[in-house]
């Protein structure tokens, strides 16, 4: 029978970072381990300019038929079948993902996004849980990356920061990922520059989260955004 105390930190990771624009994200896939491949749907991997780092974009083109999401889908379906797929894939970004799917139902229906009705958001749920099930089951590291949606609590004034998705997918999609890092800048007060941190732990802003923590609390709730460094610090820990 199984034992908890055999449990040794896996070979690889379910990894969801989120955060705003200009936090570090994109930035920070290029400390997962190596060879890395990245969908690209944000166009956006200038941060990583100079690494040696595979990727492939992913747009619909104006006045082009919708095939963004299905090639994407079709790239996840291949990687699948590699015998020696890269040690790390990621999606950047899961937000801009939810709008390329969103038009290919629009398109599939004939109806533009602003008129999809009940059954059909629910069509566009299934298939991202699809995505999400289909992308978390390739054997490496898999790294989803989302912009970041706010929500204020009126009655406490409390802001909590969500994956920018659809629906109450924002508050669930934690759930299918075993590290959920918040990325954050911030000034240094010394004026030394900027610094970038994950947020490993949860707070009443940031529903994050680290199996590789564990009950003893190996990673601080703020880490540098180094996922090598993060899993030196738990090995170190063991």
């Amino acid at each position: 029978m199984p034992n908890t105390k055999d449990l040794v930190i896996p070979e690889r990771s379910k990894i969801l970072l989120v955060g705003r624009s200009g936090s570090g994200k994109t930035t920070s896939l290029g400390t997962f381990a190596r060879p890395i491949y990245i969908m690209d749907t944000d166009q956006g991997l200038g941060p990583l300019m100079g690494q040696d780092i595979e990727y492939d974009t992913f747009v619909d083109r104006p006045g082009e038929i919708p095939h963004a999401y299905t090639d994407i889908m079709k790239k996840i379906i291949e990687l699948g079948k590699l015998p020696n797929p890269p040690a790390t894939v990621a999606l950047d970004s899961f937000t801009t993902f939810t709008d390329l799917l969103m038009s290919h139902v629009s398109k599939m229906l004939g109806k533009t996004n602003h008129l999809l009705d009940r059954g059909d958001w629910q069509q566009v749920t299934i298939r991202l849980m699809n995505f999400i099930n289909q992308f978390t089951s390739l054997s490496c590291n898999t790294v989803l990356v989302a912009h970041s949606d706010y929500e204020k609590d009126d009655v406490t004034g409390i802001v909590r920061i969500a994956p920018l998705t659809i629906g109450k997918l924002k508050w669930r999609l934690g759930m299918y990922f075993s590290e959920v890092y918040y990325c954050e800048v911030f000034q240094d007060a010394k004026g030394g520059g900027r610094k970038y941190v994950w947020y490993t732990g949860s707070d009443s802003n940031h529903d994050a989260k680290s199996r590789l923590s564990g009950s003893a609390g190996y990673l601080d709730v703020q880490e540098p955004q180094d996922y090598n460094k993060i899993l030196g610090k738990v090995g170190q820990a063991g």
